[in-house]
């Protein structure tokens, strides 16, 4: 509550999903639609551009064992490192309605759970969507 009260984005908003990583910044997902991160310390609430997140809603945020942030929302899956962004939808062969949530496996592919069933892919491909947004993800899709 204290969090809430010091933050203006945040005082009318309801938060949808929150997560903090290991340099200790919280992100959430708040007003549907909208993310932004409050790093570790006294600085300052950072909203999100929604250009590299999506502009649907926003489910479930994920860090992988690289760092990488991992956000899943209805308009598809976005990977934030350092100040770089990179997204991927239905373009790039994500099924309709996106990515309720993403997690990482031993093996380092990700899963997602979305409208289809459980869609795993290699985290590598994201670097490819990353470099040509024309690319399309090899899918494996658990029904």
């Amino acid at each position: 509550l204290r969090l809430h009260a010091h933050i203006g984005e945040l005082e009318t908003a309801r938060a949808s999903a929150a997560m903090v990583d290991r340099d200790r910044r919280l992100w959430v997902a708040y007003g549907g639609t909208r993310a932004g991160l409050l790093p570790d310390g006294d600085g300052p609430f950072q909203p999100l551009s929604g250009e590299r997140i999506g502009t649907a809603q926003i489910y479930d945020f994920f860090e992988d064992r690289e760092g990488h942030i991992w956000v899943a929302g209805a308009a598809g899956l976005s990977r934030r490192s350092g100040d770089r962004a990179a997204f991927a939808g239905r373009e790039q062969g994500l099924p309709a309605g996106g990515a309720y949530a993403v997690t990482q496996d031993d093996r380092g592919d990700l899963w997602l759970a979305t409208a289809i069933g459980l869609v795993r892919f290699e985290s590598e491909q994201f670097d490819r969507v990353a470099e040509d947004p024309t690319y399309v993800l090899r899918l494996r899709v658990y029904d």
